[in-house]
């Protein structure tokens, strides 16, 4: 056997391997909870959002573009439609967690965004008809409790207004986000699924900043802000979401959303590492309850007990 077949055959071991797709997810979810850091660190040259996203999708764009430029032939107007509808919903997501901090408080906007793990299972029965596993269920419920306890500070309550309730639209646009590139990634490949989008992002957020003075911003803190700006394009966006999408072509939608839940616990362990929070009791509970939830959904405990009693 040579070279070229002994490689062919390991990358269909491994795309048959579905732990191996579950850590595409855990990267991806890892550069995800790092991106509250990288964030930090952006919004210190306060620039317009629009402006921000234009340079962050073109640098995208112009990263994959050579990998997947021959594939833009087999683009058809249904993909387009598609890629155009999913460039839409992930402009919508970064602009409302934007305005939505705006209005509420970070934690309580952290906590309805990450509800999305709760939206998926309903909306994945709903309208792809996909049977959702009851222990699903039941780690969902565990993953929404974690989540709180991750991300609200003790005796905080969440109240009726305007940014919780566009936190609540950002938490459907990612339900969205999830479901639909599951659906994509099914009938075009993985390149596609993905650059287009950002194209049409790119589109969507230059258009924007062109009319509302998005580009208006100091030159000399953005190049100060750079390295945390390329590595919210390289791992952020880039690798990040082409290991979502290669992975949920064979990881159902409710799975995968549980496992993007650890988001929150991967930016406080970084957070806690980089001494930019404490660590408390909250965020130790509430990251037992969220790997609780994911062992109840990787361990089949009915093999388990039946095994100790045989």
């Amino acid at each position: 056997m040579n070279i070229k077949d002994r490689l062919e055959t390991i990358k269909e071991k491994v795309s048959s391997s579905k732990l191996a797709m579950e850590l595409l997810l855990l990267f991806a979810t890892f550069c995800w909870g790092m991106t509250y850091l990288w964030c930090d660190d952006i919004s210190n040259v306060n620039m317009p959002i629009s402006g921000y996203n234009s340079i962050r999708y073109a640098i995208c764009v112009l990263m994959v573009l050579p990998f997947f430029a021959r594939e833009l032939k087999t683009v058809t107007g249904k993909i387009m439609l598609e890629c155009s509808a999913m460039g839409l919903v992930y402009y919508g997501i970064a602009y409302l967690q934007i305005v939505a901090v705006k209005y509420t408080t970070p934690s309580c906007m952290a906590f309805l965004f990450a509800a999305y793990v709760v939206v998926v299972p309903f909306a994945a029965r709903i309208f792809f008809k996909q049977k959702v596993r009851k222990k699903i269920y039941f780690s969902v419920g565990l993953c929404l409790v974690g989540i709180y306890l991750l991300n609200m500070t003790p005796g905080e309550t969440i109240e009726l207004n305007l940014g919780n309730g566009l936190s609540i639209l950002g938490a459907f646009m990612l339900c969205f986000q999830i479901l639909f590139l599951s659906h994509m990634v099914q009938h075009t490949s993985v390149g596609i699924a993905n650059m287009v989008p950002w194209m049409v992002t790119c589109v969507i957020a230059t258009v924007h900043a062109l009319f509302t003075g998005g580009y208006d911003f100091d030159m000399v803190a953005f190049l100060g802000a750079l390295k945390p700006i390329l590595m919210m394009v390289i791992f952020g966006t880039v690798l990040s979401t082409l290991a979502q999408a290669y992975a949920q072509r064979f990881i159902e939608p409710s799975k995968a959303a549980i496992i993007y839940s650890f988001e929150s616990v991967f930016a406080c362990i970084m957070s806690i590492t980089l001494g930019y929070e404490p660590l408390t009791k909250s965020i130790i509970f509430g990251g037992m309850i969220l790997v609780l939830a994911i062992m109840n959904v990787e361990v089949d405990w009915t093999k388990k007990f039946l095994k100790k009693r045989v």
